[in-house]
């Protein structure tokens, strides 16, 4: 069995999927939203997520790079930034509580195979270095 840590996606665009927990260690729910940075272009398909009272939530993010970006980071494991806030004023972002805000860091990894063209839905190119045949 094979793992790949990246894959190639519609319209040549490289996907990695992240799985990013977050905890409310209040009494309130909480409402988090996700971003990501480092690569100009990058996309979080993953933004908002509820965290109820005293749990744990799990997302699974898949943040993709354009074709268009892929050539500059060919082969690369480039570093990007997760960020998680709290959205909304609920009652747990008031009562004199400073609103979460964090920075994670992790990487990006695009492949050496990566192709140099978008490719049309459907296509699939044979033979690329570091392929399994």
């Amino acid at each position: 069995m094979l793992l790949w840590l990246a894959r190639q996606v519609a319209g040549g665009a490289i996907e990695n999927v992240h799985r990013i927990q977050t905890v409310n260690r209040t009494e309130t729910t909480r409402s988090d939203r996700l971003g990501v940075s480092g690569i100009d272009g990058l996309s979080l398909a993953a933004r908002d997520v509820t965290v109820a009272p005293a749990a744990i939530a799990a997302i699974v993010a898949s943040v993709q790079l354009p074709s268009a970006a892929v050539q500059r980071s060919q082969g690369r494991s480039v570093p990007v930034q997760f960020d998680v806030s709290e959205v909304g004023s609920g009652a747990g972002a008031g009562a004199g509580r400073v609103p979460l805000a964090l920075r994670e860091k992790s990487t990006f990894l695009v492949p050496r195979w990566a192709p140099t063209r978008p490719q049309r839905v459907g296509e699939v190119e044979q033979n690329r270095p570091g392929w399994p045949d």
